[in-house]
């Protein structure tokens, strides 16, 4: 009886956290996948720049 009545309580804790572990990673990972564009972007500005000016 303890036990089920434990997983009762733990089960829906753990999927509340793992929500809200993956919600977080997603924020971050677009986040750095933005970053990741953004500095793509001006590395390849920076390069064609130096092209044109050779």
């Amino acid at each position: 009886m303890s036990v089920s009545k434990n997983l009762r309580i733990i089960i829906p804790l753990a999927v509340i956290l793992f929500y809200y572990i993956t919600r977080n990673v997603r924020k971050i990972w677009k986040k750095y996948v933005k970053n990741k564009k953004m500095l793509k972007n001006y590395v390849f500005t920076k390069f064609s720049d130096k092209k044109d000016f050779i």
